[in-house]
Formats: C-alpha cells, structure tokens, sequence
C-alpha cells in the first residue's frame, strides 16, 4: 500500500511530464505484466484502467513533445493488456476495441514489439471466437513487426493452431516448424516482462493443442509429448508461469489423454484442474473443458462410471467461471448480417 501511494504521487507531482514521471509509468507496466500472470484478470483490470486513465490525461492536458512517444508507448502497452483481460474475460468486442485503441498507441510510438503482441491478442480474440480464418491472417499479418524471437514464436504458434482448427494440416505442420526452430534461439529476456514474454512452454502447449485438432494416432502421441513438456518448463521458470497457464497445459494433456484412450490417466491428470479457483476460469480454460467434456461423450466411454464422474465434475466446473458475474458487452452485427 505504501508503495501504491508513492507511486501516486509520482504520477501527481505537478502538471508537468518528466523523466520521473514516465520512469515511473514503465515501472508500473512492468509490475502489471507481471502480475498478470500471478493475479486472474478481473483483479488487474480495474487497476489497469485507471492508469490509462492517467496517461491519456497526461497526453490530453500537459503534451510535451518530446516525452510524446514515451507516454504513447505507455498508454499503448496499458491498453494492451485490457485487450489481452477483456479477452480472457470473454468479452471479445471489448477486447478487440482496448486493440484497436492499442494499435494505434503502437504506431504512434513506433513500438514494433507491441504491435506484434497486440496482432497476437486480436489473433488470440479471433480464434476463440472460432473465426479461425481470421485468426490466420492476423497471426502471418503480425510476423512483419515481429523482431525477438519470442514476437515470431508467439504468432506462429497461434498460427499453427488455428489452422489445425481448419484441418489445415500443411499450414499447421509447417508453423509448428517454425516454432520448433524458434524456440532454440529464445533469448533469456523473460524476466521483468511478464506476460509481454511468450516462452517455450506455453509454445509447448499450443503446440499440444494444434496436435489434438489435427487428430490422428501420431498426433495423439505427440499431443501428450508436448503438453508434459509444456508442464515441465512451466515447473522449471517459473517467472513465465502462471495458475491459468500451467492448467491449460493440463487440460491438454488430459485431452491426449482421452484421445488416446487412456481414461484413468486424463482422470489423474484432471483432479488438479478442477481445483482451480473461479476467478482463474478464463474463456481458454473453459473452452478447453468443454472440448473434454465432448470427448467424453464417444461411445468408447460409454457405461464407464468414471467417465460419467468426470463428465459430472466438469458440468460443475463450468458453472463457476471467471466470467459468471460479469455484464456482457452485446457486440455489434457484422458486415453482411444487417437487414
């Protein structure tokens, strides 16, 4: 709390920008980034509007030309991060509006690196919308102003698995490729950037997931691979782990699991997923339970008590989420769906 109010009254301290004041802005980026990761998004988001809230006043108010780009870059990555919230909160027209808002904050700093990552967040809104065609182009449209290894890894993962959600197999081999080759070359940058950092683990469990849409018996095995890999460097840096992430990791490999046959192994995999709190039970976490509970309904598990105890538990798992209490934005008609 001492540290909220000395960080307030830096961003008050008179009417003028200075060096201070932006130092003090990118240190709070920072620790939003990072407490993304170890906080569920309804937590930071109100935070986080507030403090857009105070750079765009600064932009409005008190614009000195040369701290412009800085406060744009500020005000760019904040808006980001409500995209990437809004997003994970399942409220897609407002995450798609925090984007665009973000973009334009993006050019006009000139910030390559979040331009990436706000494609990546659009591309990401896309795809759990099942608007996978979309998800595709906006992921290979982000790869222009990707510049670390971790930009391209992180687009080209969301690439692979959005067009394995369209059985493209050549698309979705051939960015799993590049991934793979990414991947090897990341550098040690992670800490200190939170979740403006896309490491080899979760590249592991998209990887997983990419696996599973593409089916078959060799991309079963491979699922499973990838999403104990996934588990094990999530376990290992901690600085990129998070509760949601390291649950998506296990729903997938629960999922290899089942697609594999093995019930009693995707059953011990699950239990530690369904303990996860409410408010951790993001839209990814919820679409990937219910792909699970689908695929409990083959006639393979037909009868089979524990299927039906798992089936249960996930019923129940769904009717807490991350997005029960929240209002919901209506988002608006498309082109082609009006009268």
């Amino acid at each position: 709390m001492t540290a909220d109010d000395a960080a307030r009254f830096v961003r008050r301290a008179g009417v003028s920008v200075t060096r201070e004041l932006i130092d003090q802005f990118d240190a709070d980026v920072r620790r939003f980034s990072s407490d993304y990761l170890r906080q569920p998004p309804y937590v930071v988001f109100r935070p986080l509007a507030a403090l857009r809230g105070e750079v765009f006043g600064i932009i409005e108010r008190y614009p000195r030309p040369e701290y412009l780009t800085d406060l744009y870059r500020i005000a760019g990555r904040v808006s980001a991060l409500l995209a990437h919230a809004s997003s994970d909160l399942g409220q897609p027209y407002a995450a798609d509006s925090h984007a665009r808002t973000a973009w334009i904050c993006a050019d006009l700093a000139g910030d390559r690196h979040l331009s990436a990552y706000i494609r990546w967040v659009q591309a990401n809104v896309a795809y759990w919308r099942g608007d996978y065609h979309d998800a595709i182009q906006i992921s290979r449209d982000g790869q222009a102003f990707a510049g670390n290894s971790d930009d391209r890894l992180r687009l080209s993962s969301q690439e692979a698995r959005a067009c394995a959600a369209i059985r493209d197999e050549h698309g979705a081999v051939r960015a799993l490729a590049d991934a793979a080759d990414l991947r090897s070359s990341l550098s040690a940058e992670a800490p200190g950037r939170g979740v403006f950092y896309f490491g080899a683990g979760k590249a592991a469990y998209y990887a997983s997931e990419a696996r599973l849409s593409l089916g078959g018996e060799t991309n079963h095995r491979q699922a499973i691979r990838d999403a104990e890999e996934s588990l094990e460097l999530l376990a290992t840096f901690e600085h990129e782990n998070s509760v949601e992430l390291t649950a998506a990791a296990r729903l997938d490999l629960v999922a290899g699991r089942l697609a594999s046959r093995d019930l009693d192994g995707a059953a011990e995999g699950l239990d530690p997923v369904l303990q996860l709190p409410g408010e951790s039970r993001t839209v990814p976490i919820v679409g990937r339970v219910s792909d699970i509970h689908r695929a409990l309904t083959d006639p393979a598990f037909a009868g089979l008590s524990l299927a039906t105890d798992m089936s249960e538990r996930l019923v129940l798992f769904k009717e807490v989420s991350a997005t029960r209490e929240l209002p919901q934005i209506p988002n608006p008609p498309r082109l082609g769906e009006l009268d």
